[in-house]
C-alpha cells in the first residue's frame, strides 16, 4: 500500500510540477512573440529614417546632369586677392565645354592688380584643369571613394541639412578630407568643405568651401579657396558660377579698381578673349 500511495503521490507531484513549469513557459512565449514581431522591420526602419532618405536622394542626384558642367555655358566671376599686400583683381569669364571635353574660358573683362591676376588666377585655372584630367568616377563624393559619418542636422535658413564628415578610403589625387551638407528634403549637396592636400598646380594644400544656392535667377555656386603663393604669401579666391541662358548679358562688376592688366597668360588652359 505504501508503494501504491508513493506512486500516486509521485504522479500528482509530477503533474503539479509540469503545471507550475508551464506558467513560465507560457509567459516566455507571451513576451517573446510581441518582441519578435517587429524584428522583420529592422531592415526597413533604418532605410526610412529621414537622414537615410536624404542620403539616398543625394546618391541618385549624382546621375543627373550637372548644370555647372554639362548643360551649357557658365558665367564666372573670379575675385582674387593677396591680403598681405592689399592687392586684388577681378575677372569675368564664360566657361564652355570644348571639343576635347575640357573646359575653355572666354575672358569678358579684367580689372585690378596684375600680380593678383597672374599669380593667383593662373594657379586657380591650373588646379581646375588638373581636377578635370582625373576620371570623374575616381573623385566623386560617393561611398565608393569616401567614408561617411553622420554628425547631425543643421538649419540652413530655408530648411535643414544633414552634416557628414567624409574621409577618403584611399590616398588618391583629387580626394580630400572634409564635410558635406546634404539638404534634408531634396538630397542636394548644398555645401562641401575641406582641405585638398598635395595639389601639384598649387604646390601645397588648398582649403575650400563650396556652397550651392538657389535664388530668383536660378542656381549659383560660390567657391572660396585659400592657398599659399611663393613670395606673396596666402592668397584668396572667390569664384561665383551661374549657368547662362540665351538672354543673359555679362557685366563687369562696378568696382573702383585701377585697371592694370589687360592680358593674362595661362599655359595649358583654353583661354581666349571674349568679344561682346
Amino acid at each position: 500500500m505504501f508503494k501504491r500511495f508513493s506512486r500516486t503521490l509521485s504522479g500528482r507531484v509530477s503533474r503539479l510540477t509540469d503545471r507550475v513549469c508551464a506558467w513560465p513557459r507560457a509567459f516566455l512565449v507571451i513576451f517573446i512573440i510581441p518582441l519578435s514581431l517587429p524584428a522583420s522591420d529592422l531592415s526597413v526602419r533604418p532605410q526610412s529614417r529621414p537622414d537615410s532618405l536624404a542620403f539616398a536622394r543625394y546618391i541618385a542626384s549624382l546621375e543627373q546632369p550637372d548644370p555647372f558642367t554639362e548643360e551649357g555655358p557658365v558665367a564666372l566671376l573670379i575675385e582674387c586677392s593677396l591680403p598681405r599686400f592689399y592687392k586684388g583683381a577681378q575677372m569675368v569669364a564664360v566657361r564652355r565645354m570644348g571639343e576635347n571635353e575640357r573646359s575653355e574660358y572666354g575672358i569678358v573683362g579684367l580689372v585690378g592688380d596684375g600680380a593678383a591676376l597672374d599669380e593667383v588666377t593662373t594657379r586657380y585655372f591650373a588646379l581646375q584643369q588638373g581636377i578635370e584630367n582625373l576620371p570623374l568616377s575616381s573623385i566623386q563624393i560617393t561611398p565608393q571613394n569616401y567614408k561617411f559619418r553622420l554628425q547631425g542636422e543643421v538649419k540652413t535658413g530655408i530648411g535643414s541639412a544633414y552634416v557628414y564628415d567624409i574621409t577618403p578610403r584611399k590616398r588618391r589625387p583629387g580626394l580630400f578630407k572634409g564635410q558635406i551638407w546634404i539638404e534634408a528634403g531634396t538630397g542636394a549637396a548644398v555645401l562641401i568643405s575641406g582641405r585638398l592636400e598635395g595639389a601639384p598646380s598649387i604646390g601645397g594644400s588648398v582649403d575650400f568651401v563650396r556652397e550651392t544656392q538657389l535664388d530668383e535667377a536660378g542656381y549659383a555656386r560660390v567657391t572660396h579657396l585659400s592657398f599659399t603663393v611663393p613670395l606673396l604669401g596666402r592668397s584668396e579666391v572667390v569664384v561665383t558660377e551661374r549657368p547662362l541662358g540665351n538672354q543673359d548679358d555679362i557685366q563687369m562688376p562696378q568696382r573702383s579698381l585701377k585697371r592694370e592688366s589687360s592680358r593674362l597668360t595661362l599655359p595649358g588652359v583654353g583661354l581666349r578673349q571674349e568679344h561682346r
